[in-house]
């Protein structure tokens, strides 16, 4: 008996965007402090514009033969830098059955081949995929369909809908494509040469922490976050790759996927992730750095003015203090992956690695560590401070050593005589020897009492 269903893939996210307020305080110097941004302010597009699972018989036009398709180049991809790009396979190696791989594998191959025109719904026909002797639950389609679209960012056209026939023998899934294949060519053109460009900037020599900040920064300074998304159907592009490096502007999808895909062309494995954050719908990335794995929300270290580095390669137990990581394919009942019986389809995950290492989070990198207010420990932290005037870079991190109080190491660099942190400056700048120097009048610290971080922003006069 044939059975067929169309429903949405999965819940299409949006992000939270960074908010900084200015505050501002006397003492030697002036000192414009900003608060702790761990936690940013809530700003996601409400559940309800997510679009809704629908139920449709797969299209009787689709088995017609009355489609004319083109096929896309496939072969279509950024120019290789200084290093090896990697396939991403996490999705695929998940899969346990012989009729999923089938599948896996006919997507990536019949996902190019598009019907030039629209059918009577708008939507463009991908080519038919058929299962011979197979038969696939709802589940699993939507297992499969998640296991390729987390392992292949750079399909971007492939609509969040299915359909599905089964004739007691063989299978038939209809897939479908938001765009024609002319507009994929001319797309897929815009995505290369903006990669191409990222990619062919990124230094030789590099291990892969210095990479991923590289590729890092630069989306963000290119990317900002896109706040008119109510129309998801018509307005998909911030949800993509396509969104985030040709338009320069997306949701935390977008965010994820242009990651995932300028990451693997520097050999740098990464996983999506699907969860919650202020209680709406988020995804991130997982990032294989060292052979460990790591958290990277590039959309929450997104702000106006600035980059911040509180979620970049941090632990489960960080992430979880604001993140929820939505539950294992493997731990759900069908109807919940399905939105059957009236239940809403939940948003699921394939199997993620563990993220326990710190080897790699930006702070253990960066920061400079205060143990204290003695000779020993004021002499790392200048020191820390002339190689960032040296390198005129604008940022200086601190961590306070859990042997001490925050609050009180804080108000010793700052907020009380002799501000110690301003002696630092003072020291430096005579050893700059007049070319140029810190600004006092300038300093803007933002406290991160969680993180027990201070993060000193530095402008040169």
């Amino acid at each position: 008996m044939p059975a067929a269903l169309k429903r949405s893939l999965c819940a299409l996210c949006c992000c939270a965007l960074l908010c900084l307020c200015t505050a501002c305080s006397g003492l030697e110097g002036t000192v414009k402090e900003e608060p702790n941004t761990a936690s940013p302010a809530a700003g996601n597009i409400p559940a309800a514009d997510k679009p809704a699972a629908s139920g449709i018989e797969i299209d009787p036009s689709a088995q017609s033969g009355d489609y004319d398709y083109n096929t896309i180049n496939g072969d279509d991809a950024p120019q290789q830098g200084y290093y090896t790009p990697i396939s991403l396979t996490h999705g695929f190696d998940a899969l346990q059955t012989q009729p999923q791989q089938y599948f896996y594998k006919r997507l990536t191959s019949d996902v190019y081949t598009v019907a030039q025109q629209p059918n009577e719904g708008g939507n463009y026909l991908i080519e038919k995929i058929h299962l011979p002797g197979m038969y696939l639950k709802e589940e699993e389609i939507r297992l499969v369909i998640e296991a390729f679209s987390s392992d292949h960012p750079e399909v971007f056209w492939l609509d969040n809908l299915f359909g599905y026939t089964f004739d007691g023998t063989d299978m038939v899934i209809q897939m479908y494509s938001i765009i024609s294949p002319e507009t994929i060519d001319i797309y897929t053109d815009e995505i290369n040469a903006v990669a191409d460009s990222m990619i062919a900037s990124v230094p030789k020599g590099l291990d892969e922490y210095e990479r991923e900040r590289f590729i890092h920064d630069n989306l963000l300074a290119r990317c900002t976050y896109a706040t008119d998304t109510k129309n998801i159907q018509q307005n998909w592009k911030p949800f993509t790759v396509y969104g985030a490096l040709a338009e320069g502007s997306a949701v935390c999808e977008g965010y994820t996927k242009a990651i995932q895909y300028l990451l693997r062309f520097v050999g740098i494995e990464s996983i999506p992730v699907n969860g919650t954050a202020k209680e709406q719908w988020h995804q991130w990335n997982l990032v294989k750095i060292d052979g460990c794995w790591y958290h990277l929300d590039a959309t929450w270290n997104d702000s106006t003015d600035y980059i911040f580095y509180d979620y970049f390669n941090i632990t489960d137990t960080i992430i979880q203090y604001d993140h929820r990581i939505a539950s294992d394919f493997f731990a759900l009942d069908p109807d919940d992956i399905c939105g059957s019986v009236g239940k809403e389809a939940q948003l699921f995950n394939i199997t993620l690695p563990s993220c326990t290492e710190t080897a790699a989070n930006f702070y253990i990198h960066e920061a400079v560590i205060l143990y204290g207010f003695d000779e020993k420990a004021s002499a790392a932290v200048e020191n820390k401070m002339l190689q960032t005037a040296l390198e005129k870079k604008q940022e200086l991190y601190i961590q306070i050593s859990n042997s001490i109080a925050y609050n009180e190491a804080v108000e010793g660099l700052f907020y009380q005589a002799p501000y110690q942190f301003f002696t630092y400056i003072d020291h430096t700048n005579s050893l700059l020897g007049g070319e140029y120097a810190i600004s006092k009048e300038n300093v803007r610290i933002i406290k991160k009492e969680r993180l027990r971080i201070v993060e000193i922003r530095l402008e040169y006069i």
